[in-house]
């Protein structure tokens, strides 16, 4: 949704909010 562009692009619908939220945090960890 926000990352760059890149999860804008792998936000499908096989992807649950819960992954979602997941990676999320994972990606501002890394920041």
């Amino acid at each position: 949704l926000w990352v760059r562009g890149y999860f804008v692009r792998t936000a499908g619908p096989g992807l649950t909010k819960e992954a979602i939220d997941k990676y999320i945090e994972e990606q501002a960890e890394e920041m």
